[in-house]
């Protein structure tokens, strides 16, 4: 009689199930359970990000502690990621690319700023190319999970609104020439970024929603 092996997943037993009603029980467990994992994680990122937006725009102050909550969403978002991978080279490229971005994250401002870089600067880039990396993913993730396009919007939109919102700070590190677009942007009374945030979020949130067929 034809059996398979019960496909390995990122949670998985010391050893490999043969398709048995032992096997299919720890099967769907470890389903189960990457399942419950990327509703947490993903629970996690908006919370945080629910958190960080209380000192931005409610009380408008504290922009580092702020700012370094958002990186602890994204951070959080990385990791649904991670255990969407179904083997190990894929979660070791995964993680290899994971710290590349960190160090360019890092290099970068100190690069521009040299001696005036600020630890606001480096969190910053810290937080915008691990969500611009995990934009990315999310739309690799596509071939594999369609319903994870919705995900990889929402991100992507994400990304979108914090562009605006650094062009915004941009007067604060240098001198942005007067009737350029940078500067009729960042003088226009229209908040580009909220444009983009809002449906960013209910995206993220919506992408647990998974269509079965």
């Amino acid at each position: 009689m034809y059996s398979s092996p019960v496909k390995e997943y990122i949670l998985k037993p010391p050893f490999t199930y043969k398709t048995t009603e032992i096997g299919k029980i720890f099967h769907c467990a470890f389903i189960f359970i990457n399942k419950k994992l990327t509703f947490l994680f993903t629970a996690l990122g908006l919370f945080f990000t629910l958190i960080a937006d209380y000192f931005l725009i409610i009380t408008d102050s504290h922009y580092l502690l702020a700012t370094s909550i958002f990186l602890v969403a994204q951070i959080c978002y990385a990791i649904r990621l991670y255990f969407e991978f179904d083997n190990t080279k894929e979660r070791e490229i995964y993680i290899i690319i994971r710290v590349i971005s960190v160090v360019f994250a890092i290099l970068v401002p100190l690069i521009l700023f040299k001696d005036d870089t600020d630890l606001l600067v480096i969190v910053s880039a810290l937080y915008y190319v691990t969500l611009l990396t995990s934009a990315i993913y999310s739309f690799i993730l596509v071939k594999n999970n369609k319903y994870y396009l919705i995900f990889a919007i929402g991100l992507t939109l994400f990304a979108c609104c914090d562009a605006f919102v650094g062009i915004f700070n941009l007067e604060s590190y240098f001198n942005i020439v007067e009737g350029s677009l940078i500067y009729n942007i960042i003088h226009n009374e229209f908040n580009y970024s909220w444009l983009f945030y809002v449906p960013s979020q209910s995206l993220i949130g919506l992408s647990l929603i998974k269509k079965t067929d």
